[in-house]
């Protein structure tokens, strides 16, 4: 599934208390690198952009934070196969989770 140029969803899946999203990542758009660098940035804009309103990834961290799971997102290189993972905890979901407007807890 294409969720961005460069980027394609290969699999989802359930590591000890985490949910692994493997993403196969163009080597000739993004440098694994810099990502990695970069991670805990990235992290949080990942919830940034669900607490914004993008349907996918607020249904993917509404469910690790009912489920008490973290989110590993697994980028792999398109040309070395090389990966690097991006982990956000259940406790920064938690925390950085907007509750969704259909639940509602007071």
């Amino acid at each position: 599934m294409q969720i961005d140029e460069g980027l394609v969803m290969t699999g989802m899946r359930l590591e000890g208390n985490n949910i692994v999203v493997s993403v196969k990542m163009s080597e000739d758009l993004y440098d694994l690198d810099v990502l990695e660098e970069s991670s805990s940035e990235f992290a949080i804009s990942l919830l940034n952009e669900a607490n914004a309103g993008d349907p996918e990834l607020g249904a993917l961290f509404d469910l690790c934070k009912i489920s008490h799971s973290g989110l590993i997102y697994r980028a792999i290189g398109s040309k070395t196969n090389r990966h690097t993972d991006v982990a956000i905890s259940s406790e920064q979901i938690r925390t950085g989770r907007r509750i969704p407007k259909q639940v509602n807890i007071n």
